[in-house]
Order: C-alpha cells, then structure tokens, then sequence
C-alpha cells in the first residue's frame, strides 16, 4: 500500500521539538501495484457474506418478489390464451392486476436496496476512510444489491414452483386451471431475474444519489420538503375528472360496448390510487398536525414530530394498503353484483363463470398484495431503525425505554395505515356511487370483503412491526454498548 507522507518544514531554532508527520492515504485504485477493485469488492463481498444480518432481510424481501412476480406473470399468460367469447375480460383483469402488483413490489425492491445500503454503511465508511474514490464506492454497492437480488431469486423460483400445484387447482374459464398453464419456460423464469436484478441497480443508485458517505458514516444528502395545498386542489380536479368520464361514458356506453366499460374500470381504479396518492400526504400531515398540538405524553409527541418530518414518506410507507382497500372495494362490489347475476334464472352460463373468475381473481390479488405489504413494511421499518439509531438511542438515555420506542413506532405506523385504508375506501365508494349502494342493500357480502380485507391488512403491518422488534432491540443495545 502506497501512503504519501506529507513533512511541514522546521522553523529555525525549533530543531527539537518534533512535528508529527501528517499520512494522507491515495484513492483506493489509483496506483500501479496496489489493490485493484476487483480484490476489495472481493474482500467486500467476502465481509457481507459474513454478517448474515447485513443481507438476510434484503434476500428474503427479493425472494418474495420474485415468487409474486412468477406467479402473477404465470397467471396474466394463462389468461391471455384463454379461449372464448371473454377473453377480452380476462386479457384485462390480468392487465390490471399486474398494473397493481408493479407499483408496491417496486417499492418493496427499493427499500430493499436502501436497507442493504444502510447495513454497509459501516464498511463504505471505512473504505472512504482510507481513500475510496466514489466511483468504487458505487460499484461496491451496486454489486452488493445486484447479488442480492440474484441470491434472493433462488428461493423466490423454488416458492414459485411450489405454489404451482396450489394455483393449478383454480377454476378459471369454467375448467381447472392446471399446474402446466401457469408454468414458465426458462426464458421467461430469465427475464423476470434479469428485470429484478435490473430494478435492484436502479433502486440502489438512485438510493446512492440521497446519501452521502464519508469516513465518519453515512448520512442521507437531501432533505424531505413539507407537502403543499396544491395536492388538495390537484385531487380535486382528478375528481371532477372522472365524474365527467363516468357521464361520457354513460352517454356513449350503446357505442363503447365492453371495451368501454373496460377502459373505464382501468381508468377508475388508476385514477382512485392515483388520488389517494396525491391527497394522502396532506391529508396525513394536517391529522398529525392536530395530534402534536394535542399530544397528551412523550410517545404522542415523538410520533406525530417524526411523521411530520417528512409525511410522504410516512405515506409511501403503508400507500399500497390503500391501494389494497380500492381492490378490496372494487373486488367485492363486483362479486356482489355478480353473485346477484349469478342467481337469475335468465343469466348466462357464461356470465356466471365470469363471476365465479372474479371473485376468485380478486382474493388472489388481495393475497399477493397482502404478502407485497408485509414485506415492505418489515423493511422499512428496519431501514427506518438503522437511519434514526442515534435517535433512537438518544431517546433511550434520555428515559424512552424500548417498550416506549415501540409505541411510537406503532403510532407512526398504524395510523397512517388506517388513514391510508379509509381513505382508499371513502373514494372508491364515493366513486363508485351508485353501484356501491346497490351492492350493500343487495348483497352484503360487499361490506364482509371490505372488513375482511382491512382485518387481514392490519395484521399484516402489525406483523411487519413485531418481525423488526429486534432489531431496533439490538441498535439500543449496540448504541449504548458504545457510550459506556
């Protein structure tokens, strides 16, 4: 290893006091004869694979992505070569529910990075420390996340070929479905690691461009602006919008035929995600505004003072739940209205096999949408951790024991998870008035879909708070290890 030593002259008549020469390492890389980069990311590399709590949470979450993302894909095929006079229908339900599914598992993929990101920050400090340019320090982590993903693969084919004889039981197009329908060919089973692999790059470099590292730690560079009143006026307008379509629609649904109620079925649920989005963030600020000023304790304040710190990424947190209701909302106010169909006498046998698909297509996607949420909510709640530990650890010298810490987290958690779902409910029935009404009074079955579907997500985030527990439990005990 090549060091520069840099010796401040000696002034006269102070030849014996001694000045300590000043050592200033070289960027890692830069001289001939010295550690190439493929030598440190190999001892990189070789470090992570030891620490099992720097990649075991990132390869789990990658490796349910790519089982969902198998699944659905193996499913939208199967639905596109589905013969007969609904095959437009079911090429469009499959459509949509892979439209749904991208967003959260695209979520889910980035906070994976940035966790993998946050558990080398150590290890990227001390290679800044003794000179790393940037540049190594990005292909380091870019490497790191691109294996990862990779890794995470591996279990995420082998979860897929085990659901495949549980999915083949399904009845679709008033037959089994079958094992072989669903199965991929290597080619496509490629294409989906290599797009993984692919959103796990990305996902890190643009993680990389919000953190800035140096030899004392890694610290996030940019810093989270308050949500405006524009939000508001922005979801207004995309209701008035879509009310306007709805009459479009009306007027030309002789002309339209299906095509057009399809169109307009993607355009609602686009435009209800959408708006929930948009509105969420301020929405969630003014709640929490009004909580601080009526904060009764310390666990109160701290959680309203750390959503409002940066609201949209309180919201982003739980927005695929929000998501998840409108599918709930959608899903069972169609099979109501399907179950409705189903029972008279002059419906078709067609007609009741297309009720029979959807009801059966919107419980899956609620299922895969479910297992998306959890996971996302378990890394970035670990994510979360390892940003605020000097907070956390602050908190907990100064009084705020771990049971405290993890009612606030609870707090800043689960109350923007039931503002997200309410929300995602109030705008779908409100959308989709009357057909939400006629639903409820005809068939109640709407309102069991809608609680089941609200049960089973509180559960799920409940879970992902319980799963990082330890952790947060390890960086107090780790933070103070290092005070005493």
């Amino acid at each position: 290893m090549v060091i520069m030593t840099i010796t401040p002259p000696i002034e006269p008549g102070t030849a014996d006091q001694r000045i300590p020469s000043l050592t200033v390492p070289e960027p890692l890389g830069a001289t001939p004869g010295r550690l190439t980069t493929a030598a440190i990311l190999s001892m990189t590399l070789r470090a992570s694979a030891a620490d099992h709590s720097t990649w075991r949470l990132p390869v789990v979450a990658f490796a349910v992505i790519a089982t969902i993302i198998l699944d659905v894909t193996g499913g939208a095929v199967m639905m596109w070569h589905l013969p007969g006079d609904n095959s437009g229908f079911y090429k469009l339900t499959s459509t949509i529910a892979v439209i749904l599914l991208v967003l959260p598992l695209m979520t889910l993929a980035a906070s994976a990075a940035r966790l993998s990101a946050r558990r080398r920050d150590d290890r990227l400090s001390s290679l800044r420390l003794v000179g790393a340019s940037s540049h190594l320090l990005r292909i380091v982590a870019l490497t790191e996340a691109g294996l990862q993903a990779l890794i995470g693969s591996i279990p995420g084919i082998t979860g897929y070929v085990l659901c495949l004889p549980l999915l083949g039981q399904l009845s679709f197009n008033g037959g089994k479905v079958g094992a072989d329908s669903i199965l991929l060919g290597s080619i496509p089973v490629a294409g989906v690691i290599l797009t993984l692999v692919l959103l796990a790059l990305v996902s890190s470099a643009i993680g990389l461009r919000k953190i800035d590292v140096s030899p004392l730690g890694v610290r996030m560079r940019s810093q989270p602006r308050s949500v405006s009143w524009v939000r508001l006026a922005v979801g207004g307008a995309i209701v008035l919008l879509i009310v306007f379509s709805k009459a479009v629609l009306g007027l030309l649904g002789h002309q339209t035929g299906m095509v057009g109620v399809y169109v307009f079925i993607a355009v609602i649920l686009a435009a209800v995600v959408e708006l929930a989005n948009i509105i969420g963030p301020k929405l969630l600020a003014m709640y929490f505004q009004h909580r601080l000023q009526r904060a009764k304790d310390a666990t109160d304040l701290v959680a309203a003072r750390q959503v409002l710190e940066n609201p949209r990424a309180a919201w982003t947190q739980v927005a695929s739940l929000g998501a998840v209701c409108v599918v709930g909302m959608l899903g069972g106010t169609g099979a109501a209205m399907m179950q409705t169909i189903n029972n008279d006498p002059q419906a078709t046998k067609s007609a009741r096999i297309v009720g029979e698909d959807l009801q059966t297509g919107v419980v899956l996607l609620i299922i895969f949408a479910f297992a998306t949420v959890a996971s996302s909510v378990g890394v970035n709640q670990a994510s979360a951790i390892l940003d605020r530990r000097s907070v956390e650890v602050g908190l907990d010298i100064v009084g705020m024991d771990l049971q405290a810490q993890d009612k606030v987290r609870r707090i800043t958690v689960i109350s923007p998870m039931r503002f997200a779902m309410v929300t995602g409910i109030i705008a779908t029935g409100l959308l989709l008035v009357p057909a939400t009404g006629i639903a409820l009074i005809t068939r109640p079955a709407t309102v069991l879909v809608t609680v089941a579907t609200i049960v089973a997500g509180a559960g799920m985030v409940r879970l992902g708070l319980w799963a990082t527990r330890p952790t947060l439990r390890r960086v107090i005990d780790d933070g103070l290890a290092r005070t005493e």
